[in-house]
């Protein structure tokens, strides 16, 4: 990824980390002040730094209660999901997606639900975001966490909110080839203080004794230059990357790097721009003919492992 260039400011915030003598997060000041920024240009309620994406996909899994055996409903195009599922021994069950987008296809749900299904981990792929209204109402119906993985599609919108914000969980990569590219790192964002809580207890072992927790902290250095890489700054490399990427069928989403979603016509695309307010959604969004309404948190969002609520079971073969 040549064309994302470091500047002088990039060069000025590391010699900041390095004069302070602190490059742990541990005591560092980079990384909340990264996650607070991150947080409001998301507009989203809570935002954690995090080592990669990979690792907040892992943390997300264990805030949805999920446990030893329990399941979790990915789309099957890239193993990121699957994987997020499997680092906490948990089934991954495969949703198939739709022809025309290659994201998950949400009416495939209602036959993979059991008594074990815990999550439902949404792969945003090249900028577009899947039919979030579809899948947080089943979700909000059958008490299922909704995590979004958009390490391909930050700032990409759908009804007016930022991918990463529409389901319980966002995660958000910062890898090498990712559009807000600082080399490795990522950033979680989430609804529920609850679910942050659990979150942030995985990053640093020893923190919670009851908690097996890992090394999955962010350092000072990565946060430095990711507080240089805000959404104004970054109107100068969509300008430049927009030069070097071919163009295709579907338009790109003004507000960010990444494609909006350009639907049939039984569908109404997605809007640019910062999400100006949090509308509600409505029970019919399951529903194909109404299948872009605004979405809300899903009531589950501070269920936990200990209360979780009566779930359908649909026949599905094991």
């Amino acid at each position: 990824m040549r064309w994302h260039q470091f500047d002088d400011e990039d060069l000025a915030a590391c010699k900041r980390v390095l004069e302070s003598g602190t490059l742990c997060s541990i005591n560092g000041t980079e990384v909340p002040a990264f996650e607070e920024e991150f947080k409001a240009a998301m507009n989203a309620p809570h935002a954690l730094a995090i080592v990669n994406a990979m690792a907040g996909l892992h943390c997300a899994v264990v805030a949805s209660g999920a446990d030893f055996g329990d399941e979790v409903i990915v789309d099957p195009l890239v193993v990121f999901a699957s994987l997020g599922a499997l680092y906490h021994h948990c089934t991954p069950v495969y949703c198939d997606v739709e022809p025309d987008t290659h994201l998950m296809d949400a009416t495939r749900l209602p036959e993979l639900l059991t008594e074990k299904t815990r999550a439902i981990i949404v792969t945003q792929l090249w900028g577009l975001c899947a039919d979030m209204d579809a899948i947080n109402a089943f979700a909000t119906e059958h008490g299922l966490l909704v995590i979004e993985d958009c390490a391909h599609a930050i700032y990409a919108t759908y009804n007016g909110g930022y991918a990463g914000t529409l389901g319980d969980a966002g995660v958000y990569s910062f890898q090498q080839s990712k559009q807000m590219a600082l080399g490795d790192g990522g950033m979680t964002a989430m609804k529920s203080a609850e679910h942050r809580q659990i979150m942030e207890e995985m990053t640093t072992f020893g923190t919670v004794p009851a908690r097996l927790g890992w090394n999955y902290r962010m350092n000072e250095l990565v946060a430095a230059v990711g507080r240089c890489s805000s959404p104004a700054r970054a109107s100068t490399w969509r300008s430049a990357s927009a030069q070097r990427r071919p163009t295709t069928g579907r338009s790109r989403a003004a507000s960010g790097w990444c494609a909006r979603r350009t639907a049939p016509a039984a569908r109404t695309p997605t809007t640019s721009g910062p999400p100006s307010s949090r509308a509600s959604s409505s029970a019919s969004a399951a529903s194909s003919s109404s299948r872009r309404s605004p979405t809300t948190a899903c009531p589950c969002a501070s269920a936990t492992s200990a209360a979780r609520p009566t779930r359908t079971t649909a026949s599905r073969s094991t």
